[in-house]
């Protein structure tokens, strides 16, 4: 028997399959890591496939019988538009999205994962119409990836001081065992890579900003230059393909 159910979703991931077809990656309000068909998603003027392209909030239905559901119906709530305008601000938006896409699997739950993602492109998107602040929307998306690593399983521990021997400032992020230390203990670290202090710094304003005691919106008031955000970024993206090896 056919079941059909209807969600606003975030479409996380497409790619191809079979002749006509796309596979999608959602995540649903129920916070489901799911995978879902388009049958006929890849022809030229397919219905639902403008609705359903990656960094979208979709509301969608879907026929299941037996294995996997196919949509059937797809329609755009939020296009965060605005995100898409600027390029730093999509290149973000879409490693916040590679990491649910690399570390999860089909029909995975993770509790208060669509609420941080939905949420914080929300108010990205909206900073940046209504003010014109880039940095500020970048760091929402930045402090969403630090907090989505953690809720996949894989927080990065992080204090003013080297976990390791609390002595020194940190200088290193050590992937094999999730922490900042310094450079002398990072010697012994088998994975290690050098951050500056100022990206050590706001990782500590990450960590100290959980998602259940803070609103996104508040991040856009701290001030980040651009080369701390994209180092910061290069750093959770070395994150994500270090435990997705």
């Amino acid at each position: 028997m056919t079941q059909v159910s209807s969600d606003n979703v975030v479409v996380i991931a497409q790619r191809n399959d079979r002749e006509r077809d796309r596979l999608y990656t959602i995540l649903t309000s129920d916070d489901i890591v799911r995978t879902v068909r388009g049958t006929g998603a890849r022809k030229h003027g397919a219905k639902i496939a403008p609705h359903m392209e990656p960094l979208l909030y979709t509301h969608i239905m879907v026929a299941r019988n037996r294995g996997r559901g196919v949509v059937t119906f797809a329609l755009c709530e939020e296009s965060f538009s605005a995100l898409r305008t600027q390029v730093s601000l999509f290149t973000t938006a879409r490693s916040l999205l590679l990491a649910v896409e690399r570390l999860t699997r089909d029909n995975m739950t993770v509790p208060r994962l669509f609420s941080l993602i939905y949420v914080s492109l929300h108010s990205a998107n909206n900073i940046v119409e209504r003010t014109r602040c880039i940095g500020g929307a970048d760091t929402i998306l930045l402090w969403a990836m630090f907090h989505t690593l953690a809720l996949l399983g894989w927080p990065l521990s992080v204090s003013r001081q080297c976990v390791q021997c609390a002595d020194a400032a940190p200088t290193h992020c050590v992937f094999d065992v999730a922490a900042l230390w310094c450079g002398r203990c990072a010697t012994r670290a088998r994975h290690a890579q050098a951050i500056s202090r100022d990206v050590a710094a706001l990782l500590h304003i990450f960590a100290t900003h959980t998602p259940h005691a803070t609103h996104p919106a508040t991040l856009a008031k701290v001030t980040v230059p651009a080369s701390v955000r994209r180092e910061t970024r290069r750093l959770l993206l070395s994150r994500i393909r270090y435990v997705a090896a």
